[in-house]
């Protein structure tokens, strides 16, 4: 592994290839990803993003044309900036994209989208399902960690088992606190909820009564 390469979720080296046309979006998003090496790419030179994940900013004017370029190339694709409704978010996923983190998303989420991109997954916590009663894989990935597997784990121990930020796994917990129809405060009431809606299987046993920080 070259110096300054970050592995991916798979254990592959994660490089950034920044496309977009906006001068202080391109030194902004180079400075986000500074763990992973980084190159600037235009729609027409999109074959030296060979081997990279494609950052795309969403606002850039030849968005379209950079988002082919790179899906066409079969390319992992996160998209940056602009506050997408889920809807539109879901049309991206359709068309290609592996993750999409909004111009609110902090440096940490973006950091993880990129290498879960970068090891073949999708990072979508912002993204509402189709319908309240299903989980994104990225949700139901973070509730059976956090309330089956290491129950006992505080927040941040978790999301380090997860290899993912402390606010990423917030964002996941938040998501689906925001669908249910009760409050789910603590983590026993949370287990409850989304047992009793099929989201996770009920195991034997209880979890602490007191939340974690």
């Amino acid at each position: 592994m070259a110096m300054g390469e970050q592995p991916g979720t798979d254990g592959q080296s994660v490089r950034v290839a920044i496309a977009s046309q906006l001068p202080l979006h391109r030194d902004a998003l180079r400075i986000a990803v500074q763990p992973f090496p980084t190159r600037v790419v235009q729609p027409g030179t999109m074959a030296r993003a060979k081997g990279h994940v494609v950052l795309i900013d969403r606002v850039t004017q030849a968005f379209e044309d950079y988002l082919d370029s790179a899906v066409d190339r079969q390319l992992p694709v996160v998209v940056w900036g602009g506050y997408l409704h889920p809807t539109n978010v879901q049309e991206l996923v359709r068309r290609g994209v592996q993750a999409y983190v909004s111009v609110i998303g902090s440096r940490d989420q973006l950091v993880d989208a990129v290498r879960t991109a970068g090891g073949g997954m999708s990072w979508l916590p912002a993204l509402e399902p189709g319908t309240a009663e299903s989980l994104t894989g990225g949700e139901a990935r973070v509730l059976r960690a956090y309330l089956l597997d290491y129950p006992s784990d505080s927040r941040l121990a978790v999301a380090q088992r997860l290899q993912i930020s402390e606010a990423t796994l917030k964002a996941h917990l938040a998501n689906v606190r925001r669908r249910l129809e009760e409050p789910c405060g603590s983590r026993i009431s949370l287990r409850r909820a989304v047992v009793a809606r099929g989201w996770l299987e009920s195991r034997d046993g209880d979890l602490p009564g007191e939340p974690l920080p």
